[in-house]
C-alpha cells in the first residue's frame, strides 16, 4: 500500500466520521440586511374599493433601494400591497401572500387574486398580498439585456458567490420587501382603519415560497408558514439527486447551469450561498407550524425531495403533495388553496392539527400513523417503465392513480408497493380530516420511490490536475512577462475564489500564497486545477468500500480541519486533491 493510497483511506475514514458536521448555520447577513434602516422605505394609499363582504385597499410601497445605479437600474423596489379587510374579523392574525408579477402603474386586477379570496372570507382574517416582490425586470450594467424571474435570481447568486457579498443575492431584498409588507400592514390598518394586526401566517409559491420561509426564519411576527412548490431544501443534495434521477438537469434549471450555480454548488463559494439562501440553514428558527405544499409532477424539483429534509424541521410540520399537477399547479390550484384555507382555519381557531408520522421499514413497507382518525386514507401511485422521472411533462396529468386503504389492527396504515419489473414506481399516502365550515384538511406523506435507486451519478471528468510547483511556475513566469501555458489574463480569469475563509482576488495575492511554505498553497493549487477544468467538484478521486469520494468531499474535509486549527493536516488532505505522493 503506497503513501498516496494510505492517505486516501485515512481521508475516506475522516469524511465518514465528519459527514454530519460539515454544515454551518448562519442568519446574520440576512438579518443585518433586512433590518437595516433604508430612507427609501415609504407607502401611500392609492385606492379604496368598498365591497359587500370586504373592503379592498391598494397601497403603493417602496421597500428599499438595492445596490447602486452604477450596478443596476432601477435601484428602488416598489410594490403593490393589496389589503383585503373582511367586514367580520375573527382575530388579529393576518395572512400574507408573497407574490411576483411585473411592475405596473395601475393597481393589480382583483381577479388576479380570486382564488386567494377564501384566505380572507373563509377565515375572517385580513388578507395581504405583496406583488412584484422580485423587482423586475432589472438592467445590470455589465449585461446587455434586463433580467427577470429565475434568470435574475441565478445571476444575483453568481455575483454573490464571486464577490463574497451576501447582499448581491436577490433573496435578501425579496425577504426585506416581505418584512416591509408586514410593517406597512400593521401601520396602515392601525392608523387608517383603527384595527390591530399582531402577527401573520405567511405563504408564497415557487421562489416566493423560499421567501416565505426566510421571512419566517427571521421575523417573530410569523406564527405559521406555508411555502408552496419550493421543494428543494438542502440545495446541493437536491441538485445532485435531480441529475442522478434524470441524467440531466431539467430545462427549467438552465439559468442556474448557465450561471455556474449547479456546477459550483459544492465549492466554498457555493457553501456560503447555501448558508445564505437555503431555508434549512435557518432550521433552528423554524419552530412555528408549517404546511409544505408541492406537486408530484413538478418540473423543477423531484417529487420525493421533501423526505430529505422534512424530519429536520423542528416546528410542527404537515405537507400536502398534490398528484397530477406540475410546478404551476394551474389545474389543481383551487384544490391546493382549499387545503391551505382549511389549515389556516384550524390554526386561527386554535384547533390541533393531526400529528402524522411515517417510516419506511427495511423491507420497504411504509407505516403511517396519525393521532387523529382520518375520514379517508388513500394510496396514490404512478409508474414510469422508462426512467426515474415523474414530471407531468413526461407522464401527463393522469398518471397518478388512487385507491382507498384501511388501517390495521394497530391503528396504523401499512402500505407495500411492489417493485416494478421495469422502471420505477412512486407513491404517497393521503389522509383527509374534517375541517371547519365543511372545508376538509388534506395532508400527505412524502413521496417514496421503488426501487430506491438512482440510475445516474453526477461526475466531472478527471484530466491532469497539476501540482504546486506547476502553478508556482505558471504564475511566476506570467508575472515577469514570460508566460508558459497561462498568461496573466488567463490566470486572472480563474479568480476570485475562496480558500479557508479568504477570497483570493488578484494575481499578487495568489503569488504570495503559492510562494510560501504555508499549507494553504496545497488547497490553492487544487482550486486552480478546478478553475482550469483539470478536474471538477464532482470528480471521483478515490473509492473506498464501495463508496466513491468526490473532490468536493475531500476539499470540504480540508476546510473543516483548517477551521478546527489543524492547518497542516488540512494542507496534507489538499495534497490528495492533486494526487501528489
Amino acid at each position: 500500500m503506497n503513501g498516496l493510497f494510505r492517505r486516501a483511506v485515512a481521508v475516506a475514514g475522516l469524511i465518514l466520521l465528519f459527514a454530519g458536521l460539515l454544515h454551518a448555520e448562519q442568519s446574520a447577513p440576512l438579518k443585518v440586511y433586512v433590518y437595516q434602516d433604508d430612507p427609501a422605505y415609504a407607502y401611500r394609499l392609492i385606492e379604496e374599493r368598498p365591497g359587500q363582504d370586504y373592503d379592498i385597499y391598494f397601497l403603493k410601497m417602496v421597500s428599499q433601494s438595492w445596490r447602486t445605479e452604477q450596478e443596476v437600474t432601477p435601484t428602488l423596489w416598489d410594490h403593490w400591497l393589496t389589503v383585503i379587510v373582511p367586514h367580520q374579523l375573527s382575530g388579529t392574525t393576518a395572512n400574507l401572500t408573497i407574490f411576483g408579477g411585473g411592475a405596473t402603474d395601475s393597481p393589480p386586477s382583483i381577479e388576479t387574486f380570486d382564488q386567494l379570496m377564501p384566505l380572507a372570507t373563509a377565515t375572517g382574517s385580513i388578507q395581504v398580498i405583496i406583488s412584484q416582490v422580485l423587482g423586475h425586470p432589472l438592467k445590470f450594467k455589465e449585461l446587455d439585456q434586463p433580467l427577470e424571474e429565475d434568470a435574475l435570481v441565478a445571476y444575483s447568486w453568481r455575483k454573490s458567490m464571486q464577490t463574497g457579498d451576501p447582499t448581491w443575492s436577490a433573496f435578501l431584498p425579496m425577504t426585506k420587501a416581505s418584512v416591509r409588507a408586514m410593517d406597512t400592514t400593521q401601520a396602515f390598518v392601525a392608523e387608517s382603519l383603527g384595527l390591530v394586526v399582531d402577527d401573520f401566517i405567511v405563504n408564497g409559491f415557487s421562489k416566493y415560497g423560499a421567501i416565505a420561509w426566510l421571512t419566517a426564519a427571521i421575523d417573530s411576527r410569523v406564527v405559521a408558514v406555508a411555502p408552496g412548490v419550493f421543494n428543494v431544501l438542502r440545495l446541493a443534495d437536491q441538485f445532485e439527486r435531480h441529475y442522478n434521477s434524470y441524467g440531466f438537469y431539467s430545462d427549467t434549471l438552465s439559468v442556474y447551469e448557465q450561471n455556474g450555480i449547479i456546477k459550483n454548488i459544492r465549492s466554498p463559494e457555493g457553501k456560503l450561498l447555501q448558508q445564505l439562501v437555503d431555508p434549512i440553514s435557518y432550521k433552528q428558527a423554524l419552530t412555528m407550524p408549517h404546511l409544505l405544499l408541492s406537486a408530484t409532477g413538478d418540473e423543477y424539483f423531484l417529487p420525493d425531495a421533501s423526505e430529505a429534509y422534512i424530519h429536520d424541521i423542528p416546528g410542527e410540520t404537515l405537507q400536502r403533495i398534490v398528484p397530477n399537477t406540475n410546478h404551476s399547479v394551474e389545474n389543481k390550484l383551487e384544490e391546493m388553496i382549499q387545503g391551505l384555507v382549511a389549515w389556516n382555519q384550524m390554526h386561527l381557531n386554535g384547533i390541533a392539527r393531526p400529528v402524522i408520522e411515517w417510516q419506511l421499514s427495511k423491507t420497504g413497507e411504509l407505516i403511517v400513523s396519525s393521532d387523529q382518525t382520518p375520514l379517508v386514507a388513500k394510496l396514490w401511485q404512478a409508474s414510469n417503465p422508462d426512467g426515474r422521472d415523474f414530471r407531468q411533462e413526461t407522464l401527463g396529468d393522469q398518471a397518478w392513480r388512487e385507491s382507498n386503504i384501511e388501517n390495521a389492527d394497530d391503528g396504523d396504515y401499512h402500505v407495500s408497493v411492489a417493485r416494478p419489473d421495469t422502471g420505477w414506481t412512486a407513491y404517497l399516502v393521503e389522509l383527509t380530516y374534517p375541517g371547519i365550515a365543511g372545508i376538509p384538511q388534506v395532508y400527505t406523506t412524502s413521496v417514496f420511490v421503488t426501487p430506491d435507486e438512482h440510475p445516474f451519478e453526477v461526475e466531472d471528468p478527471l484530466d491532469s490536475p497539476k501540482t504546486i510547483d506547476y502553478w508556482q511556475e505558471q504564475v511566476n513566469q506570467a508575472m515577469v512577462g514570460s508566460p508558459l501555458e497561462y498568461d496573466l489574463p488567463a490566470l486572472q480569469a480563474m479568480l476570485p475564489f475562496r480558500v479557508f475563509g479568504e477570497y483570493i482576488r488578484d494575481i499578487e495575492t495568489l503569488s504570495g500564497y503559492l510562494n510560501t511554505a504555508e499549507p494553504e498553497r496545497n488547497c490553492i493549487a487544487a482550486r486552480l486545477s478546478v478553475e482550469a477544468d483539470q478536474q471538477g467538484w464532482y470528480t471521483t478521486l478515490y473509492a473506498y468500500e464501495d463508496q466513491n469520494f468526490k473532490f468536493w468531499q475531500i476539499y470540504e474535509l480540508a476546510e473543516h480541519l483548517y477551521a478546527k486549527g489543524q492547518q497542516r493536516l488540512a494542507g496534507g488532505v489538499c495534497q490528495l486533491l492533486t494526487r501528489q505522493q
